[in-house]
């Protein structure tokens, strides 16, 4: 069967090590690595290149941030990002104060239909509502599990009870949620890390609260 696109002559990197092949893409997924792979309808010569998986970005700023924009959208950041050999980028949907997560979502979605190469979202809670921490155990289900919060903003200290609720919530089923905080030598702010990825393997929905 006829291949969309052939790469031909590269060098295949991937986790086991560095090979001569070909790579045959049928339906923009790769369908056949080296033997004889038939003609295609588009084809690529890579002889001197190396030919890489693209890569993966997990923290990116690209998606609105409250009433504003960040410097970079979707369109012109994704753009960037391909021409780097980034395929995926890993953005964030920001809550605002007196709505759930879901509207975040939903905007943030929105922000990512300009991009030219595939994304996924942490969603951040800055505003642990009744109704926020509702949505919370439902957020890996559909596709969304990684919460993220800040833990350097005075509303932190304020409802830390409600913060600490959804990190319980975040963190089932699995073990607790673990913290590590270190005190700088000049100073005496403190910075902190939670997460539950021993719980990740069954729940699925690492979270982090970062300063």
């Amino acid at each position: 069967m006829t291949m969309q696109l052939v790469i031909r002559g590269g060098t295949i990197v991937t986790a086991e090590g560095q090979f001569q092949a070909d790579v045959g893409i049928r339906d923009g997924v790769i369908a056949q690595l080296g033997g004889d792979i038939p003609s295609g309808q588009r084809e690529i010569d890579a002889t001197g290149k190396l030919v890489l998986p693209g890569g993966v970005d997990i923290h990116t700023h690209l998606s609105s941030i409250g009433s504003g924009l960040a410097v970079d959208g979707f369109e012109s950041g994704s753009r960037a990002a391909a021409a780097g050999g980034v395929t995926t980028v890993c953005d964030f949907a920001y809550q605002r104060d007196g709505e759930g997560l879901r509207p975040a979502i939903e905007r943030a979605h929105a922000d990512g239909a300009q991009s030219l190469v595939d994304f996924t979202f942490h969603v951040v809670l800055r505003d642990p509502s009744a109704e926020a921490l509702d949505e919370i155990a439902g957020l890996p289900q559909t596709g969304h599990s990684g919460l993220k919060m800040f833990m350097s903003t005075s509303r932190f200290a304020r409802r830390i009870r409600d913060y600490a609720r959804a990190l319980e919530i975040a963190g089932r089923p699995g073990s607790l949620p673990r913290s590590t905080r270190k005190t700088t030598p000049s100073s005496t702010s403190t910075q902190g890390h939670f997460s539950t990825r021993d719980a990740q393997a069954s729940s699925g929905f690492p979270t982090a609260g970062h300063l």
